[in-house]
Order: structure tokens, then C-alpha cells, then sequence
């Protein structure tokens, strides 16, 4: 990353006085709030998001993360000499499903800290139920009012 180890080195103490400026704590104080923010959109809406939008809200926030934590990303990659290979795979990585799982994990969850697990209702065997039952549960899972 750099022609010699003295560039990292400056690199690194460069890196660590920016973590203190105030500018940068104001910067990272901007970020804790758009992901704030971010966060407070999915749980609200989440269920009436399409899959496009709550990908683009997740995108944001892992965004923002990867912004506040630039400098440290940096000192790292410096330190260990690694560096991030470019994702090409339009797959979603492991670390991406968990993220994805983490977020509707605390959207589904209605007051902070109470169990994510939603409690399963009167156990109704939908086999045996009558056509007027499933459509009335069909309504009722998206939203129409009949």
C-alpha cells in the first residue's frame, strides 16, 4: 500500500490524530445518526418495504459503518499489510445474511430488550381450515382490509 514502511507508519499516526479531531468526532457523530435514522425506517416500515428498498436502507448502513470506521479500517489494513479483495460475486456473503438477520432480528423486536422471537399464535391447523379462513389470513398477512 505504501513504498515503505515509513509511509505506513506516518500513515498510522496520521490516522490516529484524525480519530481525535473534532472534525472527524463531528463527522462520526453525523454517521451514528443516519444509522440511527436507517435503523428507525426499517423498523417502522420494514414489512411494507420492498426487497429493493430494505436492500438499499441495509446498503446504507453498512455504508455508514465502513465510513466511521475508515480510520481504523486503515490502521489495520496498514498494520497487517492486508488488504480487502473487491467483491464481485453477486451472492450475498455469510457476513451479509447475518447483518441482514441482525437488522429484522431488531425490527421485529417491539421494545429494546425483549426476546427478537415473536410468540407463535394458537397453533391453528391450516389444513383442515375453511377457504373463508385462509383468505381471511391471507388479508390479513398483507395488509387488506376487506
Amino acid at each position: 500500500m505504501f513504498k515503505t514502511k515509513k509511509e505506513g507508519q506516518n500513515a498510522i499516526i496520521h490516522f490516529n490524530s484524525l480519530l481525535e479531531h473534532p472534525g472527524w468526532k463531528l463527522i462520526v457523530e453525523i454517521l451514528d445518526r443516519n444509522i440511527e435514522s436507517v435503523n428507525q425506517q426499517i423498523k417502522k416500515g420494514y414489512r411494507s418495504m420492498s426487497k429493493e428498498e430494505l436492500d438499499a436502507s441495509l446498503g446504507k448502513l453498512v455504508t455508514y459503518e465502513e465510513m466511521k470506521n475508515t480510520p481504523q479500517t486503515m490502521i489495520e489494513r496498514i498494520t497487517t499489510g492486508k488488504t480487502k479483495e473487491p467483491n464481485f460475486d453477486p451472492f450475498d456473503t455469510l457476513d451479509d445474511v447475518k447483518k441482514r438477520r441482525a437488522v429484522h432480528k431488531v425490527a421485529d423486536s417491539k421494545e429494546p430488550g425483549v426476546s427478537a422471537k415473536k410468540h407463535k399464535g394458537g397453533g391453528m391447523d391450516w389444513s383442515k381450515a375453511t377457504p373463508e379462513e385462509v383468505q381471511a389470513q391471507r388479508n390479513k398477512i398483507f395488509g387488506r382490509k376487506v
